[in-house]
């Protein structure tokens, strides 16, 4: 097993190619930048194609994560249509069958956040100069984004990024759009973002939360606590405060 792991190694250390995957593709090796992938991952959201919110005069930026295992996580769109406020939305993939649905989370979306978001966005589609590298890396199980957006004059952008790609302002704007999402959600603001991996998870352990929201928010900070998980261990005192 050790020599089956060293052999690997000096593959990927010999072979740059391997080393720094295409955008276009996730961790599994599949090419997310094809039309039919395009609609296949639009299909798991019920998600309309970019062009409908050009018609509709709206403008809209959204994006589209897949973990380092080639799995759709979640999609966040912020949007604002005429004659209305801007808002954003969470939602989960289409579950596999025999999974219950979970329907999307949203919230109006403050017109400074909108702007600063959008804002954000103005160079995101443009491939930027890479630094040199010094040698060869490995990098395994990147996260990768899609992201489009809506101008007001009706035009179209997208962009992608692997996280085992090139450098580029694609993940940096997409990850703008999650922190308003979660800004915008008391409830998924609530949720403790160190017993999350990062916003998308965050998002959609907040997606899966019913009822009284806020307060389910609190019960899972105190659930995933320590002394929760393990009323013997060291944090133990800790359950006399509540």
């Amino acid at each position: 097993m050790k020599a089956m792991l060293t052999a690997i190694l000096a593959l990927l250390l010999t072979v740059p190619a391997l080393a720094r995957s295409p955008s276009c593709r996730d961790d599994p090796t599949q090419s997310r930048c094809a039309a039919e992938a395009e609609e296949t991952q639009r299909a798991l959201y019920d998600a309309p194609p970019a062009e409908d919110y050009a018609r509709q005069k709206a403008r809209m930026a959204r994006a589209f994560f897949v973990d380092g295992y080639g799995h759709d996580v979640g999609l966040v769109t912020l949007w604002y249509a005429p004659a209305a406020e801007p808002r954003v939305a969470w939602r989960m993939p289409r579950p596999h069958k025999g999974e219950d649905s979970m329907p999307p989370i949203d919230a109006t979306l403050a017109l400074s956040s909108w702007r600063e978001v959008t804002g954000t966005g103005t160079y995101f589609d443009r491939p930027l100069v890479q630094t040199p590298q010094a040698g060869s890396s490995v990098c395994l199980h990147g996260w990768t984004v899609r992201v489009e957006m809506v101008e007001a004059d009706g035009k179209v952008r997208r962009a992608i990024q692997s996280g085992c790609g090139d450098d580029a302002l694609v993940w940096p704007f997409a990850r703008r759009m999650t922190a308003a999402a979660i800004a915008a959600m008391p409830a998924c603001a609530s949720l403790d973002a160190e017993k999350t991996r990062n916003d998308i998870t965050r998002l959609n352990k907040c997606n899966r939360l019913g009822g009284d929201r806020a307060a389910a928010a609190e019960a899972t900070n105190i659930y995933d606590s320590p002394w929760f998980a393990n009323p013997r261990g060291e944090d133990f005192t800790r359950a006399l405060t509540y």
